[in-house]
């Protein structure tokens, strides 16, 4: 007993939760979904997933709760705050130094029907991910080849623009993919690079004075649930690239570095399961149609 109470108290002291999270090292969300998924957020009680057409709400364990109707693309990664879905949408050109058409579309969460839609045009690249951030709502996108930088949008809480934050991460293949707010840092998801093939993810200190290197897959996603961390995957069904499932996948999440992280390859993700499933990814999306 007195062990147990010792132990107890050193984990609250050291800040982490002795419950048991309540969530499965791997979740699945039900059903198959013409594109890939771009995504995932979670409320505490729900997950929400983005499949660049549509968003879809299940429970802790990936049952589908409520879908969106099927939109035209591009929705990309997704956040949720106080019973509304953010989703950043494009429906103009990636990567380019014009042609982008962007907004952030607000859903309600209980009902997944749209609420509002808001231009944000500062994006010029193309808008891939938001993320509620230290106040208000943060933006990232897609990346011109000819580019050294990233580049993140702060909005305010009510979406009028603030400023624009420079990363020098040098180029990342279409820019930055994903960006959630977990465990006091920032992180976002990138594709890998030629170079640098273990390197899917960023992490940054809330101020961004410093930009880390991490041998982990963010690039599809990454959600903080019920005490667990997970890694988001976009899985084709028997190689069918319009037939795709969405899938978390707990990993551990190592303290922050001082500098580069260096180490690892792309396959040695900590997952909590064996996993052999090949690393699949081909670009942001398929062209509409």
């Amino acid at each position: 007993m007195f062990r147990s109470m010792l132990l107890l108290a050193v984990l609250s002291a050291a800040g982490v939760d002795a419950a048991e999270p309540d969530v499965g090292h791997v979740i699945r969300c039900e059903g198959e979904y013409p594109w890939h998924l771009q995504g995932v957020a979670g409320d505490g009680e729900n997950l929400y997933w983005s499949f660049s057409d549509r968003v879809v709400k299940t429970d802790k364990t990936g049952r589908v709760l409520k879908s969106s109707r099927p939109d035209k693309l591009h929705w990309g990664d997704l956040c949720v705050k106080d019973g509304v879905v953010y989703v950043a949408v494009n429906r103009g050109k990636f990567n380019e130094e014009s042609g982008a058409v962007n907004s952030v579309l607000a859903l309600s969460s209980e009902t997944l029907e749209t609420l509002w839609t808001k231009s944000l045009p500062e994006v010029v690249y193309g808008a891939g991910g938001i993320a509620c951030g230290p106040g208000g709502f943060y933006v990232v996108g897609g990346l011109p080849k000819t580019h050294k930088c990233n580049y993140i949008y702060v909005y305010t809480p009510e979406f009028r623009f603030v400023r624009r934050i420079v990363l020098e991460t040098g180029y990342t293949m279409l820019g930055i993919q994903t960006i959630d707010f977990v465990r006091g840092d920032c992180l976002l998801g990138v594709y890998p690079s030629p170079g640098k093939s273990s390197i899917g993810m960023l992490r940054c200190p809330n101020d961004f004075s410093s930009c880390e290197e991490m041998p982990l897959g963010g690039y599809c996603g990454m959600v903080d649930f019920r005490g667990r961390f997970f890694q988001a995957r976009a899985e084709c069904v028997d190689g069918d690239d319009k037939r795709q499932k969405g899938v978390l996948y707990a990993a551990n999440l190592p303290a922050p570095e001082k500098g580069v992280f260096k180490g690892g390859k792309w396959k040695s993700f900590k997952y909590a399961v064996p996993d052999k499933t090949p690393v699949v990814f081909g670009g942001w999306s398929r062209a509409d149609g």
